[in-house]
């Protein structure tokens, strides 16, 4: 029975271990801002003020096609993206001065 469970285990998708993490915004600071992830992870940045923000990164850590990634977030709206890159990623809000750091270490595929 337990020979049977692992391999069950070991056929199920890797993305189904991966991680999920939530980023919200104040007026000033991302919280957390900074934030250890592996690739596979999910992170949804949560907009909890009363104005825009944006995530301007410097690098890109998806698989979006973009050198740079950018997000937009409107007012009460969340966005999510999947992290596929290892590498250290500082992203920025720059109408409000906040920045925030995600370090991504390879992750169990």
């Amino acid at each position: 029975m337990a020979a049977i469970l692992l391999v069950i285990l070991f056929l199920l998708p890797t993305n189904l271990f991966a991680g999920e993490w939530i980023i919200e915004t104040s007026p000033t600071d991302y919280h957390p801002s900074r934030l250890k992830v592996e690739t596979g992870d999910k992170i949804t940045w949560i907009n909890k003020d009363m104005v825009v923000h944006e995530m301007d990164f410097d690098g890109n850590p998806s698989d979006s096609g973009e050198e740079n990634l950018y997000l937009f977030l409107p007012i009460g709206k969340k966005i999510s993206t999947i992290i596929t890159k290892p590498g250290i990623y500082q992203y920025k809000c720059t109408w409000h001065g906040m920045f925030g750091f995600i370090e991504v270490k390879p992750g169990k595929e």
